[in-house]
């Protein structure tokens, strides 16, 4: 078996903000009984910031870009500068 069960349980309460990118394939609202699969995009620590086309630069935001017609719910946040995730 090459995954396992494992619980991760933190409480947290901390407001965070962020900017994300949503992509929604052309047609999406004609063929409404298609049920799109979703792809969250989570971008690498160079990306963080402010400016979303630093997401598109790579990865699946930039293919939903360049192709309004990839099948795929896309949703990209990006992570401010100064957050990051502590354990």
């Amino acid at each position: 078996m090459s995954q396992t069960v494992n619980n991760f349980e933190k409480e947290i309460t901390k407001r965070v903000r962020m900017k994300y990118l949503l992509h929604l394939p052309d047609h999406h609202e004609k063929e409404s009984s298609i049920m799109w699969p979703l792809i969250l995009f989570l971008h690498g620590a160079g990306e963080r910031g402010d400016d979303l086309e630093l997401v598109k630069a790579h990865g699946i935001p930039m293919i939903a870009e360049r192709d309004p017609s990839f099948p795929f719910i896309t949703i990209s946040p990006q992570c401010p500068e100064d957050y990051f995730l502590e354990c």
